[in-house]
């Protein structure tokens, strides 16, 4: 601290370089008394609470004089006290109101839904948001967007909050021939799927990313109905025909009955997930999962039963 102490005023014509090397040699010869009291007895330019251009410049000349032309660059060009700027042009911008919020245009993503889709009675469907959205009403829209975002944000009243956790159970038959075949479907709300729709499109890039050094697929045109109906044109050409001509099959199929991942994911592992690597997803993820969902199912016609899903 002593050897790299600022230099007086009446010293300021000697370069720092010859500065230092006194200040080494007294330190190693045990003057230390004589240099303490030079080294306190400095004024620092920085005190002064006025400095004038004409100081500012006099310091950046005394560095280019010794040879430290980029401390004398950065003085030259640096004012000491910038003068406060009195009209900015724009107004501050107001803290946001909340720390996440509903990315991209969620009547662009309802204008690409699919119309006539879960229709019926005992369905929820999503025509009515289209239709709305192709009215191109400025307000309507403006509107759609507001809700969906407090949705986003899990900002809605706690007695709706079931309604985006339920789901209603529908079965389909897998086996003309049996109707005890069946594959059972939990459809949500119309706007649970538009928002869980609008959410895989505008994050796709960031899951693919997150999900590329573990997953991979093969992409082929229309998807797997080329494999589906290839494995049944194969097993109709050499299987089916051929034993109905008494005939051996000249192939074998052989099919597999892959455990279903989705029955395999931990509910602790996926929030965790979602908390490291998707945080602007927390709160809607919150809104589907934080409690128990309700499935709704049908007895008979008229009469509907429900069960809990956890």
């Amino acid at each position: 601290m002593l050897i790299l102490a600022p230099t007086t005023t009446a010293q300021n014509n000697n370069t720092i370089q010859p500065t230092i090397s006194d200040r080494i040699t007294a330190f190693q010869s045990g003057n230390i008394q004589e240099l303490y009291e030079t080294a306190m007895s400095c004024n620092r330019l920085s005190t002064n609470t006025d400095p004038t251009r004409r100081c500012h410049i006099e310091t950046a000349q005394k560095a280019a004089d010794s040879d430290q032309m980029k401390i004398a660059v950065n003085r030259a060009c640096t004012t000491a006290n910038p003068p406060p700027v009195i009209n900015p042009g724009h107004p501050p911008r107001p803290p946001p109101s909340q720390p996440f919020c509903l990315p991209g245009d969620i009547c662009q993503t309802i204008r690409h839904t699919t119309p006539h889709k879960a229709t019926g009675v005992n369905a929820d469907s999503t025509d009515s948001f289209i239709d709305l959205v192709y009215a191109n009403i400025p307000q309507v829209n403006d509107d759609l967007q507001y809700i969906f975002n407090q949705i986003y944000i899990n900002n809605i009243p706690q007695p709706i909050k079931h309604f985006f956790s339920d789901v209603y159970l529908f079965c389909l038959h897998k086996d003309p021939t049996d109707a005890s075949k069946l594959r059972p479907l939990g459809i949500p709300n119309a706007m649970r799927r538009i928002i869980a729709r609008h959410v895989a499109q505008y994050f796709k890039p960031k899951f693919a990313d997150y999900l590329l050094p573990f997953n991979f697929a093969v992409g082929i045109p229309h998807g797997s109905a080329t494999v589906i109906n290839a494995i049944q044109l194969g097993i109709e050409k050499y299987i089916s025909n051929n034993e109905q001509q008494g005939l051996p099959p000249t192939r074998a199929a052989v099919f597999f009955d892959l455990s279903n991942m989705f029955n395999n994911i931990s509910r602790v592992e996926f929030l965790d997930i979602i908390s490291a690597s998707f945080p602007e997803l927390i709160p809607l993820i919150q809104l589907f999962y934080d409690n128990p969902g309700t499935v709704h199912y049908k007895l008979n016609i008229v009469k509907w039963a429900t069960l809990f899903m956890e």
